[in-house]
């Protein structure tokens, strides 16, 4: 029928436009990609096709392959036996139809169940399918889920498991369990029908524009394949356009959209057979465009123990790979570590619709062994299908029986319930407790009608203890959604309204009512209530009431004079959760941060069987780490939880509250002691334990899995501290920098920057790691409350700094062994050196500040442990972690620095001052012996500048100024401790790479390859300046600091030695005749002390015993390595 005379002939006003309805399809999956000319050619080439008020489409079902879409009006549709629910336009019907797959399902089609095995086999195996259970022994049927606890049963039911370990495989996986049979089962596919919308009735999520009527029936949309094939034939030729051949590819996107779609369909066809037998394609396809596909890497996990909320209530179908269920277990003193419990393949379900609004907690983690390919139906999804097909309900309505017979009895106690409703809290609780008392429960499943639009003989008044309910009104759609411990159906009751003003249905699996009649609500509040109860009465106007959450802190000393309206914040922005029995609700030593309250079921304690109400008030202040007990579930329970992100949140609104929590969590952190876990380095044992207390309460405590490397993304400002497990630090070059292990910290000069500098580093966790994380702002402001300590923390801060950074440099003994990075200082004997270590500065110097300025007075040695360094004036100098500048200047060698430094990032530097240096020096004459010579050099031309001092070397006599300052420019000093080796024979030489040595303290013997010195020289000469030509290919003699006193020596750098050469050739003149002279000298003393051996040493030999008779020739040579050695009247030579 033609659309343009919808107005005139009843058709509905409600629609889309052409352009809504071209971006309505772009934006499904079928027609992803495909492009705009294309999709708008479907929507002007389509059927419509009218639909009036009240009239089937059984015809469209059954006969046509169209893809259905509403483009005016509404569509009324029911599955099975389901109540009708109104769909507006934009709603898109027969996928799987249009696609030509519905005779796919065929396999899947319900059977009756066999008279001998009505509930059929549970799929659980102890080898191979989609669940296996790793027991010791045969197990010889599944456990049934909704069971109580019988008793603590420890036995070994696995590989280092309990049966109270293997319960959690079915919590998490209730289909391998055992299950009920079906009261009434489906032996069909349900039947759906669709019939054209009623006149004012508004869709179920309404309509975009509130002001289009709705006037009973449809135009719909038909589209099927022979419309998009078409669209999509191109002529081949030059005659096809280039807007043909953007429709041929469309046409290749459609197709493999198609395909797509109908994969994802099968597997959630065949997954889902078994929890909702009997669901037509076209519902099971809404399902799967709903789903979330997932590769999982084979070790990342696809749901972790212990995580709640709406993510947890998500069902998981495994398609592809092997996935293994893994418990958090504790032994004895053991740490807890997950154990595998049982392993999962494709076809197995992870989650249960029955969980839905339940709040249930995963009993257990999944983690894929090896690559895995997941399907995800959100929660939400599932809510949603229900709510809008409640005739599904009948596929399952036995399990939602089976559920609430089983949770029913475990409810809050019914005077808790009214308690926490405002309505019933103002009258008392005595009175509450008589209404309860005269009260009946009630349970609903889902679509299940509570009260209707227009009823007038309402008798009861309902308050929910579980479940969801949706009040609708037929032409304004849903109104208000009621959950635990809200109330309806007052209005009536007491006379407000004539008859029911909306349509309440349940929306969750099942609902639990607490049905108050009208006789003895009018009893307890009108006669037995006094004012209070008359005002109640008049509270119950209205359609909800506010919900009181508190009254389980009522009874806990943590809250006594706590702020009502506190409480009431908190217990808000707590979370309810379930957990089936024998699931933990804590492990022993397992790292925790939450208020647990019990409100219904019973929770005991694993060791004593005792019953617990309540725990962890001091893990949610922070105060204790690691939870002290393992509590599990004796029956299915529920319970009030708060973590500490929810309990600051509500402080930040209530700030008087916190010294009340501050009292008691100091009193806590007194009795732990020690075993309140680690703590910030830097909050050493006098820290102030209020102080303690606000780090560990504010600090973000994350857990991170092995291999992990995301973190440094997220660290920004932070500092970290590692509880549990290790962090691996990682340079810019990939290298493996340092491990960060248990109450270490990482990061930790961010507290004291803003900014710093990049360094390329990130970090990985070595092991499953629990941190916390400290950011700077949040450290600062603790720090602003504690004013006496800010100076004691910041030095300590430093110290933990400078002993990371030391670490960092492969030194884990201390400051003695940083200072001895210096050759100075390793010269000296240890007494010294630890000495020196106390009068030693450590300091931070923040990005851009100066540390060494040129022709600035150089009192200090400066040692580099972390950060970068930017050189602005002076010659090149590459600084890093472990170099060392102002040697000479301690010594005081030099007066001031030769370049200027700044930091270009944090800057962690130990420094020792000349004058303090000094003082501890003449302390120690042995040591102050040893550097005589040096410190004879710094009394003499300790005031000349380089240049100056080596214009007084005798082969630079006459050299060039610019000569000098050259060979300056690439000079450093070098110091050397007895006995040391300046040069050694057998080192590569060649021009441009080999130093130059200008001694200018010290003594030093030349000695041959059999270490007979041939020469000795003194400050003012030169060591190697042959190799530093390039005359030998390889050093001839070893060059050895003489005596028990140091040498200092001035090393030129090969490079800069060829280019001052080159550019001064004439003062290879001077150096080349002094080569000449040392050669001759060689000579003179290898001829002198042949003739020595020939005449003394060789006739000696010949009158030893030992040796008389020997060859003359044998003789010479071992004479050849022998030393001379003069020794004096009654001088003791051996011992």
């Amino acid at each position: 029928q033609d659309a343009s005379s919808s107005a005139s002939s009843g058709v509905p006003v409600a629609g889309l436009t052409s352009d809504a309805m071209a971006d309505l399809l772009s934006k499904l999956p079928l027609f992803e990609k495909c492009s705009d000319d294309f999709i708008n050619a479907m929507v002007e080439k389509a059927q419509r096709f009218h639909l009036h008020e009240d009239e089937s489409a059984e015809m469209l079902l059954r006969d046509s392959a169209c893809l259905i879409i509403v483009e005016r009006g509404s569509l009324q549709v029911a599955v099975g036996a389901g109540q009708p629910v109104t769909f507006g336009p934009g709603t898109v019907w027969n996928t799987i139809g249009m696609l030509g797959k519905t005779q796919e399902a065929a396999p899947f089609r319900p059977k009756p169940p066999s008279a001998d095995n009505s509930a059929g086999e549970p799929p659980v195996r102890h080898k191979g399918g989609a669940y296996e259970v790793f027991t010791v022994g045969k197990q010889d049927r599944p456990p049934h889920v909704f069971a109580d606890r019988q008793r603590s049963d420890q036995g070994r039911a696995g590989p280092g498991f309990s049966a109270d370990e293997l319960m959690s495989f079915y919590a998490l996986c209730p289909a391998a369990a055992s299950r009920a049979p079906a009261i009434k089962p489906v032996d069909d596919w349900m039947e759906v029908t669709m019939t054209g919308g009623i006149a004012g009735e508004v869709p179920l999520d309404g309509h975009p524009d509130g002001s289009q009527a709705f006037l009973g029936g449809a135009t719909l949309l038909l589209l099927n394949l022979a419309i998009i094939n078409r669209l999509g034939f191109v002529r081949n030729g030059p005659e096809a356009s280039k807007e043909s051949a953007a429709r041929k590819q469309s046409l290749n996107f459609f197709r493999e959209n198609a395909e797509k779609v109908a994969d994802k369909w099968r597997v959630v066809m065949s997954r889902l057979a078994n929890l909702f037998p009997g669901a037509p394609a076209e519902i099971t396809q809404k399902l799967a465009q709903g789903s979330q596909m997932r590769t999982v890497k084979a070790g990342d996990f696809i749901v972790r123990e212990g995580v709640g909320g709406e993510a947890a209530e998500d069902m998981i179908l495994i398609e592809e790979g092997e996935v293994i269920v893994e418990k958090l277990v504790q032994h004895g003193a053991e740490e807890p570590k997950r154990v595998a419990i049982g392993r999962l393949g494709p076809g197995a379900i992870i989650g249960d619709l029955n969980y839905l609004t339940f709040g249930t907690v995963r009993a257990a983690s999944a983690r894929a062994r090896t690559c895995s390919e997941v399907v995800v139906l959100p929660s939400k999804l599932l809510a949603e299908m229900l709510r809008s097909f409640p005739g599904l309900v009948a596929c399952v309505t036995h399990r939602f029986r089976e559920l609430a017979h089983f949770v029913e009895k475990r409810m809050p106690q019914r005077t808790d319930t009214l308690m926490q409703n405002s309505l019933f809290a103002s009258v008392g609780l005595p009175l509450a407790t008589w209404i309860a008392g005269n009260g009946d429960r009630a349970v609903y499943t889902c679509g299940k009608e509570v009260m209707k639009y227009g009823q007038t003989n309402m008798t009861s008044m309902f308050v929910m203890q579980h479940g969801v309910c949706v009040a609708s009104h037929p032409s304004k759609g849903e109104v208000a959604r009621f959950g635990a411990r809200e109330a309806f159906g007052g209005r009536t009751l007491f006379g407000v309204s004539k008859a029911a003003g909306c349509t309440v249905r349940v929306v969750s699996p099942i609902a639990i009512f607490l049905v108050l009649s009208q006789d003895s609500l009018k009893e307890g509040l009108l006669q037995r209530g006094g004012k209070a109860g008359q005002a109640a009465v008049r509270e119950g106007e209205e359609l909800t009431q506010r919900v009181h959450l508190s009254r389980p802190f009522a009874s806990l000393q943590l809250f006594a004079g706590v702020d009502p309206d506190f409480s009431e914040a908190l217990a808000k922005a707590g979370r309810f959760c379930s957990y089936l029995p024998g699931q933990t609700l804590s492990v022993y030593r397992g790292k925790d941060t939450r208020l647990v309250l019990v409100t219904a079921g019973a929770a005991v304690q694993q060791s004593t069987e005792t019953e617990m109400s309540c725990f962890g008030e001091l893990g949610m202040l922070g105060v204790q780490k690691l939870h002290p007990m393992t509590i599990r579930a004796q029956t299915f329970c529920t319970t009030l939880e708060i973590d500490t992100e929810a309990f600051l949140k509500v402080c930040k609104i209530y700030p008087a509250e916190e010294a009340h929590f501050e009292e008691y969590a100091v009193a806590g952190l007194e009795r732990a002691g020690a075993e309140a876990g680690v703590r910030w380095l830097f909050l050493g044992p006098k820290t102030p334990l209020r102080m303690v207390y606000m780090v560990d309460l504010h600090a973000t405590r994350i857990g991170v899995l092995s291999g992990d490397d995301t973190l440094q993304a997220k660290l920004g400002d932070s500092a970290v501290l590692v509880e549990k497990g290790a962090l691996h630090v990682i340079d810019e070059n990939n290298q493996l920098k340092c491990t960060v292990g248990v109450g270490e910290c990482y990061n930790e000069q961010k507290l004291l920057v803003a900014k710093d500098a990049d360094t390329g580093e990130r970090v990985v966790a070595a092991a499953d790691t629990e941190l916390q994380i400290l950011p700077r702002e949040l450290w600062r402001k603790v720090l602003r409350k504690f004013e006496k300590e800010q100076e004691i923390c910041k030095k300590n801060l430093h110290r933990c700094i400078v002993e990371r950074a030391s670490r960092n440099l492969g030194m884990s003994q201390g400051p003695t062994q940083v200072l001895r990075l210096s050759k100075v200082i390793r010269i000296l004997s240890d007494e010294l050196g630890q000495a020196l270590t106390v009068v030693m500065e450590q300091r931070m110097y923040q990005p851009g500040e100066e540390i060494t300025g040129v022709d600035r007075f150089g009192g200090k040695m400066h040692i580099f442990l972390s950060g970068s360094v930017s050189v602005e004036h002076g010659p090149p100098l590459k600084v890093g972690p472990g170099t060392i500048i102002g040697e000479e200047q301690l010594l005081g060698l030099s007066g001031t620095y030769a370049q200027t430094l700044k930091a270009k990032g944090l800057c962690t530097v130990v420094s020792l001052r000349r004058n303090q240096f000094l003082d501890l020096l003449h302390q120690h004459q042995q040591d102050l012996d040893k550097l005589a010579p040096i410190m004879r050099e710094a009394e003499n031309i300790g005031t000349l500048t380089l240049v100056q001092k080596l214009r007084r070397i005798p082969i630079f006599l006459d050299a060039e100024e610019d000569f000098l300052e050259m060979l300056a420019a690439g000079a450093t000093d070098c110091f050397y401790r007895p006995d040391e080796a300046v040069v050694e024979i057998g080192e590569a030489c060649a021009f441009g790479r080999t130093p130059l040595y200008i001694l200018m303290a010290g003594k030093v013997a030349l000695e041959n390859r059999l270490g007979v010195m041939q020469n000795c020289t003194g400050a003012g000469s030169t060591i190697g300046e042959g190799g530093a030509l390039g005359l030998v290919g390889s050093r001839q003699v070893r060059a050895r600091v003489m005596g028990n006193t140091c040498a200092h020596c001035i090393r030129i750098s090969g490079e800069m030695f060829q280019a001052a050469m080159e550019a001064h050739p004439e003062q290879r003149d001077p150096i080349e005749d002094m080569i000449q002279r040392r050669n001759e000298d060689n000579r003179s003393f290898v001829e002198k002390r042949e003739r020595w051996v020939q005449k003394y040493v060789v006739p000696a030999m010949q009158e030893c015993r030992m040796l008389g008779g020997l060859p003359p020739e044998f003789l010479h040579d071992l004479a050849s390595a022998l030393l001379e050695m003069s020794v004096k009247e009654g001088e003791l030579l051996t011992v």
